[in-house]
């Protein structure tokens, strides 16, 4: 099994060692990964946090845990293979399996939900959705901390995008938080007077 371990940070805590648990297609072109600690529980986090994941080829790349904090057995991350990639995500496609170990940073969270706001408008596209599905997880057991919020999500296929059933499941339980889906064609884009309305 493959092993990834740096030789060394700075101003950072010393990286996790995680085992790939899983690894899965969850749709054209994207992989998910599941990642458990080879020793000590891993450490909690906030919605919308992130990890440094180091890879096989010496290159580090942040992604967000998708799943909820209260999940805490494991992260999971989603990866899209970028048609320009310079070596990230064709890495974790292509190279790294279940059973290999890799090292991470502890979570980070830069992107922390606020939930004092009297309405929230909430923007992802494709990929860029990763760190609403965990705060959406988070908020399930706490439907009435959040006020009125609308999310958009633009994606290419509105029909065939894993995230959009996994959205609306979430948001059915959560009746403040509007979920619209923008499906993309040629030269459409969303437009400010679009989320304002």
């Amino acid at each position: 099994a493959l092993s990834v371990m740096p030789e060394r940070e700075t101003n950072r805590s010393a990286p996790l060692r995680v085992q790939v648990a899983r690894k899965w297609e969850t749709a054209h072109d994207i992989m998910a990964f599941e990642l458990v600690s080879t020793g000590n529980p891993l450490p909690t986090f906030q919605p919308g946090a992130h990890i440094d994941v180091h890879l096989p080829n010496g290159l580090v790349r942040q992604y967000s845990i998708t799943n909820g904090p209260g999940d805490t057995a494991c992260y999971r991350i989603g990866v899209k293979l970028e048609a320009e990639s310079t070596g990230g995500s064709q890495a974790l496609h292509d190279t790294v399996n279940e059973g290999d170990v890799l090292a991470i940073s502890e979570p980070r969270n830069n992107f922390p939900l606020r939930r004092d706001a009297l309405r929230t408008v909430f923007i992802a596209g494709g990929i860029g959705v990763t760190p609403f599905l965990a705060w959406l997880e988070a908020l399930q057991s706490q439907p009435d901390e959040v006020a009125d919020a609308d999310l958009h999500y633009c994606t290419r296929d509105r029909d065939g995008d894993p995230f959009v059933a996994r959205l609306q499941a979430l948001c059915s339980s959560l009746p403040s938080i509007h979920l619209h889906v923008h499906g993309s064609r040629q030269g459409q884009s969303l437009g400010a007077e679009e989320l304002a309305a």
